[in-house]
């Protein structure tokens, strides 16, 4: 019900700030640094990604893999080979979806830290949409029942009828 989620919203909106503010604290650090890697060394970070992810399939537990960029990339528990994902832990915990390509991930895995902002602006947006619905909710829930005046007329008439026809109500 309405009720039931009202009361649960409190909650995700503080952790919705708390993701936030951890983002903006990570914003700030990656707009004051610059990571430079030679190729050899970005070869060397593809491969290390590449078989962290692919041995900690299944596993029950998180690896940390390398620190990259500031961030360090984690291997995720119970991840399987199918829909492969990591970490990028910082202030903040980053999912990534990555795909089998050695190359490729090591692209996503620059392109999610070179569009940052875009993932804090993503942030903002599921803020203000839960404390939109919190507003809608708490509303819904203290303005009237749209339809009671209606149904009130609507009895009212019913009991109208029901003399003129001399019916009555048993229960």
């Amino acid at each position: 019900t309405m009720a039931q989620e009202l009361t649960t919203l409190p909650s995700k909106i503080a952790n919705q700030q708390d993701k936030i503010d951890r983002a903006l604290k990570d914003y700030e650090l990656l707009k004051n640094e610059s990571f430079e890697y030679l190729p050899e060394q970005r070869r060397e970070m593809r491969e290390i990604v590449d078989l962290a992810i692919k041995s900690n399939a299944y596993k029950m537990t998180e690896n940390d893999i390398v620190r990259y960029r500031g961030f360090m990339l984690v291997a995720p528990a119970g991840m399987i080979p199918l829909s492969p994902y990591i970490w990028l832990i910082r202030n903040g915990k980053y999912f990534l979806e990555i795909g089998d390509s050695e190359l490729g991930n090591l692209v996503r895995i620059d392109n999610f830290i070179d569009n940052f902002d875009k993932h804090v602006e993503k942030l903002q947006r599921g803020l203000d949409n839960l404390v939109g619905r919190k507003e809608y909710i708490e509303n819904a829930l203290t303005k009237p029942d749209p339809y009671s005046d209606r149904i009130e007329e609507l009895q009212s008439k019913l009991e109208k009828i029901d003399r003129k026809l001399g019916v009555k109500d048993d229960k």
